[in-house]
Parts: structure tokens; C-alpha cells; sequence
């Protein structure tokens, strides 16, 4: 039991560290998403009315490279990041980062299984501990199961 809570501790730290870095990632992706926006705005005021100059349907949008139109959107949190190799890095890097969270939740909740498992083997007096430890593991397998769909259902709506 004692390698069990110490595995707990360690991944805990791990899952903690993580979410640090993915927190101080989404500040730089909030920084390029705000560099995209004000470009987009330049080019916007810079380009002739189009109402007036071009009676073609598009056209002026179709020229920016960063439209909406033109990003491959992979989930809601790249929708407004630039098309370009600083956006795609910062988005692969992303889904990196909640991968690695995704695969510690995992062994953690291996981890709890199995010290509700050791619980239960040492009897009744540790039915208390051993019901705890089933139930956060069940949480995080439902946790773990909703955010697995939810990947999928962006997948393929996009």
C-alpha cells in the first residue's frame, strides 16, 4: 500500500506540473491568437471597400491568410490562431501536453484501483478506504471516457 500512495503522490505532482505548463501555454496562445487579430484588423482597414471596387463575392476576404475560412480547425481552442508554423506548433504542442495529462490520468487511475483492491484485501475494517479509492477511480474512468468522446466528436465534425 505504501508504493500505491506514493505512486498517488508522484503522479498527483506530475498531473499538477502538467497542468502548470498547459496553463502558461494557453497565456502564449492567447498572445498569438491577440498578434493574428490585430493583423487581421491591419489588413482589413488597408484593403479598399469592396462594395465599391469589386463587385465579386469574396474576393477581399479570400485574400487574407489568416481568414477563418482558410485555418484547419482542429477543436474550438485553435479557431482563432494563425495560419502559419508559430499557430501550428502552438497547437500541436497543445494537444502534446493534454495527451501527456490524459495518459498520467490514466496510471492514476490504475492507482486507485488497485489500492482499492489492496483495501479489500485487508478486510472489512478498510471497506471505508476501499470504497473511496473504487469511487475515485470510477470518477476519473468517467472523466477519462467523456473527454475520449469528446476528442472523437470534434475529430469528426471538422
Amino acid at each position: 500500500m505504501d508504493h500505491l500512495i506514493l505512486a498517488e503522490q508522484e503522479i498527483n505532482r506530475i498531473i499538477d506540473d502538467i497542468k502548470t505548463a498547459i496553463a502558461e501555454h494557453h497565456v502564449k496562445g492567447e498572445a498569438l491568437k491577440s498578434e493574428a487579430r490585430a493583423l487581421r484588423e491591419s489588413r482589413q482597414q488597408n484593403l479598399p471597400n469592396s462594395s465599391e471596387t469589386d463587385k465579386s463575392k469574396g474576393k477581399g476576404k479570400a485574400m487574407s491568410p489568416l481568414s477563418d475560412e482558410d485555418e484547419d480547425i482542429d477543436d474550438l481552442e485553435d479557431r482563432d490562431l494563425p495560419n502559419n508554423p508559430a499557430g501550428e506548433e502552438h497547437s500541436i504542442k497543445r494537444r502534446a501536453l493534454q495527451q501527456r495529462q490524459r495518459e498520467c490520468l490514466m496510471v492514476l487511475h490504475r492507482v486507485k484501483f488497485l489500492q482499492g483492491d489492496v483495501y479489500h484485501v485487508l478486510g472489512a475494517s478498510q471497506s471505508d478506504k476501499e470504497d473511496a479509492s473504487y469511487a475515485a477511480a470510477e470518477a476519473l474512468r468517467k472523466d477519462l471516457l467523456k473527454c475520449t468522446l469528446f476528442q472523437r466528436l470534434a475529430l469528426h465534425s471538422h
